[in-house]
């Protein structure tokens, strides 16, 4: 009984510190392809930490916040895509795969204008980064 009640109270401060949280999974394309080896961030415009994740080799993602795959916390969010082009990588052509250039704008909160509302539940998003 005690243990439980240890438990327990740790879990509520843990709630306590950080924000509701909601899943987010979602699909990154440039000029209709999908956008290869990224990084999607989620930068909350209240209250939170950024959600980060990676997007894979069919451009989808799943968010990350405090644990593996608990989202973004809830509201509004600027989101911000950066890739980093093969050629960049020492040793590596550009034709041999990795990420592609896309516009500047979408790397920073400042000047992206992505913007999403993360709500309870599950949110799925496909996010376009044409010019």
């Amino acid at each position: 009984m005690i243990l439980l009640q240890s438990t327990l109270g740790c879990s509520s401060e843990r709630e306590a510190e950080h924000p509701q949280t909601a899943p987010v999974t979602g699909t990154v394309t440039y000029q209709g392809n999908p956008v290869l080896d990224g990084l999607v961030t989620f930068h909350p415009q209240g209250t939170g930490n950024p959600a980060l994740g990676n997007v894979d080799e069919n451009g989808n993602f799943e968010l990350t916040t405090y644990e593996k795959g608990d989202g973004a916390v809830l509201g509004e969010h600027v989101v911000t895509v950066q890739v980093m082009p093969a050629a960049a990588v020492p040793g590596m052509e550009a034709e041999t795969g990795g990420g592609i250039s896309i516009p500047k704008k979408y790397n920073r909160p400042e000047t992206s204008p992505l913007k999403v509302q993360i709500k309870a539940g599950t949110n799925e998003f496909q996010l376009k980064v044409d010019e």
